[in-house]
C-alpha cells in the first residue's frame, strides 16, 4: 500500500491553535503590564463613586409620574388644539410641547407612552393621553414645588391653565421598588458563591486556589462596576444580572484553567517545565476555543443592545462590559496568578 501524496489538511482552528502555541508572546512575564489597565479602571471607579455616584434608575431612585389629556375628542371646543395620537404628526407635536416644558425645568423624561385618561369633571371617558415618568433633580423636601412648577408649565403650554386645569393630572411620586437591602442580598450571594468555589477548588485542584479565586473574581467584579460608572449605564434591578453574569464567567474561567493545568501536570504533557510556564501554556491551549465562545457572547450582547426595550438594552450593555472584562482577565491575568501560587504535590 502506497502512502497518499496528499497530506490531510488541518482544520482552520487547529492551524490557529498551532500558531498560538508556537507564539513567543509571554503572558505571565508581561503580567504586571496587563494589570495596569484594570487598576486604572478601578481607581477611576473609586473616584466616581465618591463624587458623582452611580447613574441610578427608577428602581432605586423612585420617580414622579402624571398624565396629560390631549383633547383627542375635541371636548374643549374649537379654541383648543385637538390631537389624535394615532396620527404621527399629532404625536410628534404633542411630544414637542411636553419636551419643551421639561426643558424649561431642566428635567429629563424617563418614560413617555400613550395611554388613556378619565376626567369625571369634564365627562371625559378613556380619552387619549400621554403618561410621563421622570426623576426629580432636587431634594425630596422641594420635590412637590418642582412637580407643581412642571405641571403649571404643561398646562400653560397646552393653554389649559385657566379653563381646564384637570386636563393635566397631579404629579404623583412612586417610591423606589428596590433599596439598600437588595444590594446586601446581592453581595451575600456573591460572597457565598465565591466561598463555595474556593473550597471546591482548594479540595479538588490546589490548596492555594482560594487566593487566585478571590483576586480574579474581585478584579472582574470591581472592573465591571467601575466601567458601569464610567459609561454611566443606568443601574436598575438589572445590576444583579450583570454582576452575577460576571461572577459566573469569572468562576468558569478559573475552573477550566485549573482543570486544564492539572491535566497537563498529571500527564506530564509539558515535561521539565516550571509551574508558571505550564500555566501559560495551558492558557494558550484554551485560547482559541475560549475566544470563539466569547465572540458568540459579544454578538449576543450586541443583539440585546439593539432591542428597543430599555431594560433589555441595559442588560445587553452590562453583559458586553462583563464579557470584555472577564475575557481580558482570564487571558492576561489569571495564568500568572495561578502559575505563581500553584504548588505541585510531591510524589
Amino acid at each position: 500500500m502506497t502512502k497518499s501524496k496528499y497530506k490531510m489538511k488541518k482544520p482552520y482552528d487547529l492551524k490557529l491553535q498551532d500558531k498560538v502555541m508556537n507564539s513567543k508572546f509571554n503572558l505571565c512575564k508581561n503580567f504586571l503590564y496587563f494589570l495596569i489597565a484594570p487598576l486604572i479602571i478601578m481607581l477611576v471607579g473609586i473616584i466616581l463613586v465618591s463624587t458623582v455616584g452611580f447613574n441610578l434608575g427608577t428602581d432605586f431612585s423612585g420617580y414622579s409620574t402624571f398624565r396629560v389629556y390631549v383633547n383627542s375628542q375635541n371636548d374643549f371646543g374649537e379654541n383648543f388644539a385637538s390631537y389624535d395620537l394615532d396620527n404621527a404628526e399629532d404625536y410628534k407635536a404633542v411630544k414637542s410641547i411636553i419636551e419643551g416644558a421639561f426643558d424649561a425645568q431642566n428635567l429629563d423624561i424617563v418614560s413617555y407612552k400613550v395611554t388613556t385618561m378619565n376626567i369625571d369633571d369634564y365627562l371625559i371617558i378613556d380619552g387619549q393621553a400621554i403618561e410621563i415618568d421622570f426623576v426629580n433633580t432636587i431634594s425630596s423636601e422641594n420635590r412637590q414645588l418642582q412637580n407643581e412648577n412642571l405641571r403649571e408649565g404643561i398646562l400653560t403650554a397646552f393653554g389649559y391653565q385657566n379653563d381646564y386645569p384637570l386636563a393635566v393630572s397631579t404629579v404623583d411620586y412612586v417610591q423606589p421598588m428596590q433599596s439598600f437591602n437588595y444590594m446586601i442580598t446581592l453581595l451575600a450571594a456573591i460572597v457565598f458563591a465565591i466561598a463555595i468555589s474556593m473550597i471546591y477548588l482548594s479540595i479538588r485542584y490546589n490548596a492555594y486556589a482560594f487566593v487566585s479565586t478571590i483576586m480574579v473574581c474581585a478584579i472582574d467584579i470591581l472592573s465591571v462596576l467601575s466601567l458601569l460608572l464610567i459609561c454611566r449605564v443606568v443601574v436598575s434591578m438589572t445590576i444583579g444580572i450583570i454582576v452575577l453574569s460576571t461572577l459566573i464567567l469569572s468562576l468558569l474561567n478559573i475552573f477550566v484553567h485549573y482543570s486544564k493545568m492539572k491535566y497537563n501536570i498529571r500527564t506530564d504533557k509539558f515535561a521539565e517545565k516550571r509551574t508558571i510556564k505550564v500555566s501559560e501554556l495551558s492558557a494558550k491551549e484554551l485560547l482559541v476555543k475560549k475566544t470563539m465562545m466569547y465572540i458568540c457572547l459579544i454578538l449576543f450582547s450586541i443583539i440585546m443592545i439593539a432591542i428597543s426595550v430599555p431594560a433589555v438594552r441595559q442588560v445587553g450593555l452590562g453583559l458586553l462590559i462583563s464579557v470584555i472584562v472577564t475575557y481580558y482577565t482570564s487571558t492576561f491575568i489569571l495564568p500568572a496568578f495561578v502559575g505563581t501560587i500553584y504548588k505541585q504535590k510531591k510524589n
